[in-house]
């Protein structure tokens, strides 16, 4: 796990930013770039799903903050901090886009009781897009 970019998720979606992760979900994406890390809300959901948009604009907004790394984080408002299906085809979709667009998605978050690295759970390469 990336201590610094988990570290600038939690940061970010700390209470003292007005997230109150126990009501809703939100996708947090983090640049690591140029301008060194950059959070930027992609945006709020409902209780048991969030959009977090499409590739493109998760490339136009790294290319913004001049990054080639990209990490996302979400929260599980109900504490089960295990990726979903969902969780995991989301991931992965996402993975191969960036990719395509030059940029690498380097983990994916997932926020409840602790935090779960995607990545440190083998879930990054998974082929789940069938």
């Amino acid at each position: 796990m990336n201590i610094n970019a988990a570290r600038a998720a939690v940061e970010f979606m700390s209470k003292e930013n007005g997230f109150n992760l126990k009501e809703r979900e939100y996708a947090v994406a983090i640049f690591d770039g140029a301008k060194g890390m950059v959070a930027e809300l992609l945006n709020i959901g409902h209780v048991d799903y969030v959009y977090f948009g499409e590739p493109n604009e998760v490339a136009k907004k790294a290319r913004a903050a001049q990054a080639k790394k990209v990490y996302f984080i979400h929260n599980h408002p109900n504490g089960n901090n295990q990726p979903s299906i969902a969780d995991i085809k989301l991931t992965n979709w996402f993975r191969i886009c960036l990719q395509n667009l030059g940029l690498e998605l380097m983990d994916h978050f997932i926020i409840a009781e602790k935090i779960v690295s995607m990545k440190d759970t083998g879930l990054m390469n998974v082929d789940y897009l069938n």
